[in-house]
């Protein structure tokens, strides 16, 4: 039952982004897109299943990969920010805000990490 509640949030999720996944800041895809995407969905499924030390390592050899992967991003400044990092989750999040985009993400985030 807890693994259907986590699917259908991270559905929920996802119908209610209006960012794609895989949308780089700034420049284009690389080659080795699909491989972080790949990574980044088992990096969701730690962090979901309350595995967030390993999840927290995953998510830092991916922004090392691509920091200019919008999602990389995302997803590292929030598990920064629920680790306690506040100052470098807004380092990581801060150029997602930067952009006129209607995504709601990057802002709660760094405002989580800035109420901390």
């Amino acid at each position: 039952m807890k693994k259907l509640f986590s699917y259908l949030m991270l559905i929920l999720v996802l119908m209610l982004s209006p960012v794609t996944l895989a949308q780089p800041v700034g420049t284009a895809a690389t080659a080795i897109q699909p491989s972080i995407e790949l990574m980044l969905a088992t990096t969701l499924k730690l962090e979901n299943t309350g595995n967030l030390a390993r999840a927290s390592t995953k998510l830092a050899e991916l922004y090392k990969l691509d920091a200019n992967h919008a999602d990389v991003r995302l997803a590292y400044g929030r598990l920064l920010t629920k680790t306690g990092h506040a100052a470098q989750a807004i380092r990581v999040l801060s150029p997602l805000t930067a952009q006129a985009s209607q995504d709601w993400r990057p802002w709660f985030w760094a405002g989580t990490a800035t109420s901390d």
